[in-house]
């Protein structure tokens, strides 16, 4: 039997402590709850968001299949690579999909392209272990299906979307994903487009079909102005680098969002609509594995369902 130690696994402490996935067994460590009243701080939680735990294993006794995202790669040092990377990574990845904590392996916490911190910025999509196990299945069987693989290279845009959900900077993580826009257009249409529009209209409709409002995503200007607010915002940061939007043809209420507006006011500030696109990709991403993030309510926590119906009809949330 072959053990290897986790980092950054723990979900809900109310759920079996355990789950299995294909071959693997992970175990998570739940800590030990003491009596009496806990309080957590702002040091606690700034603590618990830069440090990774090594709170998890996985046990297994058989031959690892190399990996299906990663193939083809080895680990190692660039000089002396030592072995091909297996199966168990694929499933790590998908993980750290679903639960919003980047799953690693322990032993490799210094190598080159280590999580920098345990969570990235994706919204939580399993909710407990029965659900994640159901989950991480469901996915698998996709990852395994050959004209998958052959349509988006055994599945290189899970690791682009997670790279780039690491991402801290909140501007540079928006003009980040739209790369992922961009690959995921020629991996679905079967060619390229230098046209952001022609992207998110293709990709959007072909996901949400007529709910899209086709006119807010134009190659050209309407009346001048264009109506899609990401190209807008796109350019805006690729093109100035600061806010708020000043580009001539931004809409004149996009040129008045402001970057935060006072919790409770019901106005969108700039925040909320980045905050709206890093969903919007994490549920485009997910879709091309048949699997639907915005069913579930704890994704819909923050009106994720109720802000893209308003943004395919009016470009706006």
């Amino acid at each position: 039997m072959k053990k290897i130690k986790l980092v950054n696994l723990s979900l809900f402490q109310n759920d079996s402590p355990s789950f299995t996935v294909g071959n693997y067994e992970f175990f998570i460590r739940v800590a030990n709850r003491q009596r009496g009243l806990n309080i957590y701080t702002p040091n606690m939680a700034s603590r618990d968001n830069r440090i990774h735990k090594q709170n998890a294993y996985v046990q297994f006794n058989h031959s690892q299949n190399n990996s299906i995202i990663f193939s083809g790669g080895k680990v190692g040092t660039i000089s002396h690579p030592t072995h091909k990377r297996k199966f168990l990574e694929d499933i790590l990845l998908l993980g750290s999909l679903l639960t919003k904590n980047n799953w690693s392996m322990y032993s490799r916490r210094y190598t080159a392209g280590y999580p920098l911190i345990p969570a990235n910025h994706l919204r939580t999509i399993s909710t407990g272990y029965i659900e994640l196990q159901q989950d991480l299945s469901a996915l698998i069987v996709k990852l395994k299906d050959p004209t998958w693989q052959g349509q988006f290279d055994n599945g290189f845009h899970l690791i682009m979307f997670l790279n780039h959900s690491n991402i801290n900077s909140t501007e540079q993580r928006f003009l980040s994903m739209v790369v992922v826009w961009e690959l995921l257009y020629a991996k679905l249409f079967g060619r390229e487009s230098m046209s952001l529009q022609e992207i998110m209209k293709r990709i959007l409709k072909h996901f949400w079909g007529n709910q899209v409002n086709s006119s807010i995503f134009l190659t050209g200007n309407v009346g001048g102005f264009s109506k899609n607010i990401f190209h807008v915002l796109r350019n805006q940061l690729a093109h100035s680098g600061r806010l708020p939007i000043d580009r001539p043809y931004a809409e004149q209420w996009m040129t008045q969002i402001q970057w935060q507006v006072p919790f409770g006011s019901g106005i969108k500030g700039m925040m909320e609509y980045l905050i709206f696109f890093d969903e919007l990709t994490q549920v485009i991403v997910m879709k091309t594995m048949d699997f639907h993030p915005e069913t579930r309510s704890i994704f819909n926590t923050f009106n994720f369902t109720e802000n893209l119906n308003r943004f395919l009809s009016t470009g706006r949330i």
